[in-house]
């Protein structure tokens, strides 16, 4: 029995062409389901980052009044379920640390344990840029800090 070279060459150009159409589906799926999941973590982001700096510069809240320490529960109350949902590893971990940090460091008050809270702040900072797509290639520790706390050069 005599094979045809050319229903073979049929055969594998229709295999390669499907493949390729299933292949290209599945991506465009994959890279459509990552854009949605990136655009509802930045919001998230943004929220801490606007609540973090209300606390770093003891501005009011909506009432005019500063934010208490209630306000401050109730933030994180909220906004660990939204952490837990939709941070990756990596940023839950870190996000973590942060948060351990924090805690320590509010019954360690020291100026080398307020240092590793700053870097652990950065890290989490570091990390919601890198997953939003920065890469942070020439950020150095202590620059993000840098911004908001003056003298931090020379503390670093």
């Amino acid at each position: 029995m005599e094979l045809d070279i050319n229903l073979i060459i049929a055969v594998i150009g229709a295999s390669v062409t499907l493949t390729g159409y299933y292949v290209t589906r599945y991506l465009e799926r994959k890279k459509e389901i990552e854009f949605q999941i990136r655009n509802k973590k930045i919001p998230i982001y943004e929220e801490f980052f606007q609540f973090y700096f209300k606390v770093v510069f003891n501005t009011k809240n909506k009432n005019g009044k500063k934010l208490s320490e209630d306000d401050m529960v109730l933030f994180f109350q909220q906004f660990n379920q939204k952490a837990i949902i939709w941070f990756p590893d990596n940023i839950l971990i870190s996000y973590i640390n942060w948060k351990r940090e924090l805690s320590f460091f509010s019954e360690n008050n020291t100026p080398e344990n307020l240092k590793h809270l700053i870097l652990k702040q950065e890290d989490l900072m570091k990390e919601f840029r890198k997953d939003i797509g920065h890469k942070n290639s020439k950020i150095d520790k202590g620059d993000i800090s840098s911004l908001y706390i003056n003298g931090l050069d020379n503390y670093f």
